[in-house]
């Protein structure tokens, strides 16, 4: 009886074991609005097959100048409030490339890659098929990162559509696909630990402290022209790749969203919902850290502002914020169906794009 007793707790112990050590799955809606930190769980994150460093991942880390001398000086640098400095490369070209360099390490701690010619073992382009011939795709992750043990797990959503990969250098890559039937990898995002625990991308089991997420004073009138420019950039890249032409910058539809803009910040309460107007006040004050993106497509723009900005009916008008990076646009759900789809779709032929603290402002001609 005994002996029975004792195979009966050994068999239980090891299947209690393998349940905790396999990767976990979350199948609530994905999204950066998930990203909070879950309480601790006693979790054991399996074994990580990581992938040979190779192409773009082989620059985390780096230093600036080292970056410099093997791809030149940038075509333009942005400023962001996130302590980082955006080098972008071949902005008008197939080959656009965007790289972080941290402020204060003058590291490479971030690159964007939207083309699929730079990439070797992982591109863009690729379907979900091909991706898992190249590696698997884990549920949990943890790492060492300023003498902590950060832990981090990835929800069904978040392996479905931005699953996240490692290098044997220590450094990462979110694949972004396209939210549609068919996915691809639309985009690779390569970053360094503490990257990936700032942006927070993912749910964050461990206790670690988060590195701040906001820590720049910037020069905000530069800021908005250089995201303005930028976000046109990236959208006549992709456009490009899908064998589109490429949009063109309409200075009149550029008044029209001015006025708008000018409007919506003269009596936002008029125009905008309860819960809007508070995402609306706190990106005002410059308080990025707990807001949420919300956004206006055409169907739902207060007449009042359309009104009130004597926008005619020539001008379809997109109203979006807090966008802190471009990338949002076709990385966050809700503004690639909503708005990114639209200006991407090769009907769209003139557009104007006005940012204010984040808020954006787009108008497309009819």
């Amino acid at each position: 009886m005994k002996r029975l007793l004792l195979r009966f707790m050994l068999v239980f112990l090891a299947v209690l074991t393998i349940s905790y050590a396999a990767a976990p799955f979350d199948s609530s809606d994905g999204g950066h609005e998930k990203t909070e930190r879950s309480r601790t769980r006693n979790l054991t994150s399996p074994k990580i097959q990581s992938l040979h460093t190779e192409g773009l991942a082989r620059y985390i880390g780096v230093s600036n100048s080292y970056f410099k001398d093997k791809f030149g000086e940038p075509d333009e640098k942005i400023d962001s409030i996130e302590g980082v400095e955006w080098w972008n490369y071949d902005v008008n070209q197939n080959d656009y490339l965007r790289v972080g360099i941290d402020k204060y390490t003058k590291k490479v701690c971030d690159i964007i890659e939207l083309s699929a010619k730079l990439g070797q073992q992982l591109s863009v382009g690729m379907s979900m098929e091909q991706v898992l011939k190249k590696t698997t795709l884990y549920a949990n992750f943890a790492f060492d990162v300023n003498e902590q043990t950060a832990q981090i797990e990835l929800s069904e959503y978040d392996l479905n559509n931005h699953p996240l990969v490692s290098f044997d250098n220590g450094s990462y890559a979110i694949l972004d696909f396209t939210p549609r039937k068919k996915k691809v990898v639309y985009a690779i995002h390569y970053l360094d630990k503490n990257e990936l625990l700032r942006g927070k991308y993912y749910r964050v089991l461990s206790k670690t402290p988060l590195p701040s997420r906001y820590v720049s004073k910037i020069d905000w009138e530069k800021h908005d022209g250089d995201f303005s420019k930028d976000l046109i950039s990236q959208l006549n890249v992709k456009r490009l790749q899908e064998g589109k032409v490429p949009v063109e910058y309409d200075y009149n539809a550029e008044c029209v969203a001015l006025d708008l803009m000018n409007s919506l910040e003269a009596n936002p309460r008029k125009y905008l919902s309860k819960k809007e107007f508070e995402e609306y006040r706190l990106i005002r004050a410059e308080t990025f850290e707990n807001t949420r993106i919300f956004y206006r497509v055409p169907k739902n723009i207060s007449k009042d502002l359309m009104k009130d900005a004597d926008v005619s009916s020539d001008y379809r008008v997109y109203i979006a914020g807090p966008i802190l990076t471009n990338t949002l646009f076709y990385t966050d759900n809700n503004l690639y169906e909503n708005i990114w789809k639209t200006l991407s779709d090769s009907k769209t032929e003139k557009i104007s794009v006005v940012f204010r603290k984040t808020l954006v402002v787009i108008v497309v001609e009819n």
